[in-house]
């Protein structure tokens, strides 16, 4: 059965309607004031009538009649006389709209809702609290129950308006202060994220975690939950989740997971295809493919060298060759019980000879040859001229199969077989052409003086060193730092003439001393001269020629070997500065002369010989004669011959460094 308050929210117009007939029609009142009033409609307020327009509640509803036919009941006003209230039965007998009237005015008592003119209370109990509202109270006001706000002034309330705050009630409206908020209900918190519960608090969003069921969008997975407001994964369904799980370890795919599956996609990178014999190997369809083949061998039969007295083998992409002791044929017919022996086939040997170079004790007069037919050697005795090997004999012959030395032209070998050169600055040599020379050293001498230190050899000659005995000007003259040139008051003004040929001091002061100084020559102990005739003066550079048609000598022994030459023609030569000196004499004739020249220094004497060259025949190889010059010495070129005089013709010339 439809509720009371149902009833007047459904029926309010009718039921106004039907008062407003019963009041016309009966005209009856306990009351006979009452029953002169004007007759005024009445609506029945529903709860819903009294929210004001500042209220977030339901809306005012009082479209179910006109407007200016109906009037609100007014809570002061007083209410109507109790033979004046209808009861939802007087109005409404059944619900088919059809009713029903007893004739009674019966009062009805509670719970009587707000207005109801038809409701009698005695007390606030008899009013339906169901009614009541925030900030509205149903109370009984005088037999009447009203929606009072007085109780609930000023008390808080809840506007059900996340959007307000401080909500009080004010004359039976729940008003509260508005602010900017981030929400009115909970759709407006939606994150999107399905493991969060939303709510709008107080103007703004909260989330909760959740442990629903979702969906990471990873196909790989199935049963996916909440947990701390993330989808988790659950079971995993799929092959892969990234590259490296797909890898297949060949070197030749490249490995990728896609969609969760894994894909191999051939490459063409390099590789190793474990082949230590193959380099730069590539990949091609999904397989390493070998490079370039670098070793020996693969097999054993790739290192066959031939040789059946190894065993040959591949190892590791090498050739190994092992001697072996195989019995074996060296295809020489003149060995017999052939064996290998370290990697060769070697048997015992009975031929006496291969080849003529295997006969022993053959020599130029003895000749060895080899019969091949019988591997045998055959010898011969020859008979005339051979080469002993030596370079000193001419004319060596055969004799009883052996070559006999012929003349010996060399003078010497070794500088022992030379006479020793008494002057401690020449060293005594046996030149290129086996002849007898000297050659000038460096080094300490002694000049036999007493009052010089240090003496030294320089061009040949034993130079005197400092002088220790006293100096210039102490009135003694110690030779031969003090000489008539550099020290006068010591001794003396310079005489025109070296005045002691043996004392080994320069005295004339002119560079030479005793028997190098031509004021020497005859006097003693200075030999008489044999170069009494000089017949052209040399220069650097220059040249002179002649003929040789002399027969005199220079006497004595010079250049470590007795002179005794015949002599041309002797030049005379100033040393324009110090250095080297060479004279070369050249045959111009056709004929064989052997010309030798000398390098003399000083005077014309063997003594003074420094140098020797030679020029003519084959035993002579050093065309040159050379020494060291000082610069303003005087020196003197003879041309000879240890031959009885000739006729040929030669050219001289001098060059100097």
């Amino acid at each position: 059965m439809m509720n009371f308050q149902s009833f007047l929210s459904h029926h309010g117009v009718l039921l106004a309607l039907l008062v407003s007939m019963v009041s016309i029609g009966c005209g009856g009142s306990k009351n006979p004031a009452a029953n002169e009033q004007e007759d005024v409609p009445i609506v029945f307020n529903t709860p819903d009538t009294y929210k004001d327009s500042n209220s977030t509640g339901p809306d005012v509803r009082d479209s179910h009649v006109d407007d200016d036919a109906v009037d609100t009941i007014d809570l002061d006003s007083e209410p109507e006389t109790t033979n004046d209230r209808l009861t939802p039965a007087d109005e409404l007998s059944s619900d088919d709209g059809s009713t029903s009237d007893d004739g009674t005015d019966a009062d009805v008592l509670g719970p009587c809702a707000p207005n109801d003119a038809n409701c009698v209370c005695e007390s606030d109990d008899d009013c339906d609290q169901s009614f009541n509202q925030p900030c509205l109270v149903n109370r009984c006001d005088e037999g009447l129950c009203r929606l009072d706000p007085q109780p609930l002034e000023g008390q808080a309330c809840d506007d059900d308006n996340a959007c307000t705050t401080g909500d009080i009630c004010q004359n039976g409206a729940c008003v509260g202060t508005k602010f900017t908020c981030q929400c009115q209900n909970d759709e407006e918190c939606d994150n999107g994220n399905p493991c969060t519960d939303n709510f709008c608090r107080n103007g703004y969003c909260a989330w909760d975690y959740n442990a629903a069921p979702c969906d990471n969008g990873d196909p790989c997975t199935t049963n996916d939950f909440c947990s701390n407001g993330r989808c988790v994964e659950g079971d995993f369904i799929c092959e892969c989740r990234n590259d490296g799980q797909c890898n297949d370890n060949n070197p030749c795919t490249t490995d990728r997971c896609s969609l969760g599956h894994c894909q191999h996609d051939f490459n063409t990178a390099r590789c190793d295809d474990g082949d230590p014999c193959t380099k730069n190997d590539t990949c091609s369809n999904g397989v390493c493919v070998p490079g370039e083949f670098i070793c020996d061998c693969r097999v054993d039969s790739d290192c066959d060298d031939d040789n059946l007295c190894t065993n040959d083998s591949c190892v590791s992409g090498s050739c190994r060759y092992i001697n072996n002791t195989n019995t074996c044929d060296d295809g020489d017919e003149c060995t017999v019980n052939d064996k290998c022996i370290n990697g060769v086939c070697t048997g015992t040997d009975t031929c006496e000879c291969r080849k003529d170079e295997d006969c022993p004790g053959a020599n130029p007069c003895y000749k060895a040859t080899c019969q091949l037919t019988t591997h045998t050697c055959v010898y011969q005795i020859l008979t005339g001229p051979c080469d002993d090997g030596d370079v000193c004999t001419v004319g060596d012959y055969c004799e009883n199969g052996v070559c006999v030395p012929g003349e010996d032209r060399c003078e010497c070998r070794v500088a022992t077989d030379c006479e020793k050169n008494p002057n401690p600055c020449l060293d005594t040599v046996c030149q290129s052409d086996y002849t007898c020379g000297t050659r000038p050293k460096t080094g300490p001498c002694d000049t036999g003086k007493p009052c010089t230190s240090g003496d030294y050899c320089s061009a040949g000659v034993c130079v005197a060193g400092q002088a220790i005995c006293a100096d210039c000007g102490d009135g003694a003259c110690f030779r031969p730092d003090e000489n008539c040139l550099n020290c006068p008051a010591d001794c003396g003004q310079c005489p025109p003439n070296e005045t002691d040929c043996g004392n080994g001091f320069d005295d004339d002061a002119d560079g030479l001393t005793d028997c190098l100084d031509p004021d020497c020559v005859g006097v003693a102990p200075c030999p008489q001269t044999s170069c009494d005739t000089v017949e052209g003066t040399l220069a650097c550079g220059g040249q002179l020629t002649g003929q040789y048609n002399s027969v005199r000598r220079i006497s004595g022994t010079g250049c470590g070997k007795s002179l005794g030459y015949y002599y041309s023609k002797v030049f005379s030569f100033t040393a324009p500065h110090t250095g080297t000196l060479k004279v070369q004499v050249t045959n111009t004739s056709n004929q064989t002369d052997k010309f030798n020249v000398f390098i003399l220094g000083g005077i014309c004497n063997a003594e003074t010989c420094l140098a020797l060259g030679c020029n003519g025949a084959t035993e002579c190889p050093n065309p040159w004669a050379q020494t060291t010059m000082i610069k303003g010495a005087q020196y003197f070129f003879v041309v000879g011959d240890d031959n009885p005089p000739e006729t040929g013709r030669y050219s001289i010339q001098a060059i100097c460094e």
